[in-house]
């Protein structure tokens, strides 16, 4: 409970921090009208009550990453087969997923993701390879929703609430490095929990956060992306079509693909032999 506290604590502190420089900011400068003073407060709050959440999730999904690998070796289980599953339900789902979050609603998206983590953590409890296969796959999905609904609801809202998209590229500055801070503090953390309570430890401490995160969202208020007019082009069936062809059309998308793909198998294969040295 201390450990939780003091995550909160940070995060808190961070986001306070953060919101408080626009306000701030704006006291100091001359000829700033009443109006607009309000206005940048109420970003302020607004930008707060986005990073809190954002935070958490950020926290709570680094968690994972840094001792998923610990957890399915303990396991004895074919740790390859399991992140291979997760990566391809990632690439299956990824075409068409942002427009599923667009006619579904951001909101309700955000809360799905919040869910499936907490169903794909509690799966993590289970040695079954079975069980952690399906939690790969509902990985996968969930991974999708972490970066597409919850930034496409911020920005939204922010032109929503009349805000100048000039002070978005702040809320995404603190976010960017929100990130980076919350990627060292994972590691630090999780390793405390799996001191604590083995293996498992991590990903029940990502269970508590992720249930709290969904418990601000849903305070949030719904935004949805812009209708089309063609009703053909809105059904979820034809939104997987139409992904998969732009993929496939736009050189692009796959040059940018590539190189993330082959960036980040670089970095797990690196991590992978240097963990077994470590553990040999």
């Amino acid at each position: 409970m201390l450990t939780m506290g003091a995550i909160l604590m940070i995060t808190l502190g961070f986001t306070s921090i953060s919101s408080s420089a626009i306000s701030e900011g704006s006291s100091n400068e001359k000829g700033v009208s009443e109006k607009e003073q309000g206005l940048r407060k109420e970003y302020g709050r607004f930008r707060s009550e986005y990073m809190v959440v954002y935070l958490i999730i950020m926290l709570a999904d680094w968690m994972q990453g840094t001792h998923m690998y610990t957890l399915y070796l303990s396991y004895g289980v074919n740790v390859a087969a399991l992140f291979l599953t997760g990566f391809l339900s990632g690439a299956i789902f990824a075409p068409f997923l942002g427009s599923a979050v667009d006619k579904f609603g951001r909101k309700k998206s955000c809360c799905v993701y919040c869910i499936l983590e907490i169903i794909i953590n509690t799966l993590e409890h289970s040695t079954n390879f079975e069980i952690l296969l399906f939690g790969r796959v509902l990985g996968g999905i969930s991974t999708n929703l972490l970066f597409s609904a919850f930034e496409s609801w911020m920005t939204t809202e922010h032109r929503k609430r009349g805000f100048p998209d000039e002070w978005l590229s702040s809320t995404y500055s603190v976010g960017s490095v929100g990130n980076g801070v919350m990627a060292i503090l994972a590691g630090v953390i999780a390793q405390l929990f799996e001191d604590r309570l083995g293996p498992i430890g991590p990903f029940q401490a990502v269970i508590v956060l992720t249930a709290l995160a969904l418990l601000l969202i849903l305070r949030w208020e719904e935004n949805y992306g812009e209708s089309s007019n063609n009703g053909a082009n809105t059904s979820l069936r034809a939104q997987f079509y139409q992904g998969w062809a732009t993929t496939y059309s736009d050189s692009n998308i796959w040059k940018i693909g590539l190189t993330q793909a082959l960036s980040e198998g670089a970095m797990y294969t690196v991590s992978d032999k240097s963990y077994r040295r470590i553990v040999a």
